[in-house]
């Protein structure tokens, strides 16, 4: 989300109200982009992993979290 524009901007130009806008931007503080990215990564292998390809679903979703937890302030 572009940080120079407000949360009433960008509200009524995404059609959702603002207080909506405020909480993605608090849930987003310490997330670098290359973060992110590295956490939807993990989710997709563990998804697979949980889909058949591995051999223990609670061991795929174990080392996803903490995949996930390690990619917050990735840079």
């Amino acid at each position: 989300m572009p940080r120079g524009k407000s949360s009433e901007a960008l509200a009524g130009q995404l059609g959702l109200p603002a207080w909506k806008i405020d909480r993605v931007r608090r849930q987003l503080a310490g997330w670098t982009p290359a973060g992110v990215a590295a956490a939807v990564h993990a989710v997709a292998e563990a998804d697979a992993q949980v889909k058949g390809e591995g051999a223990s679903a609670g061991y795929a979703l174990e080392r996803a979290i903490s995949r996930i937890v390690a990619c917050r302030g990735e840079g």
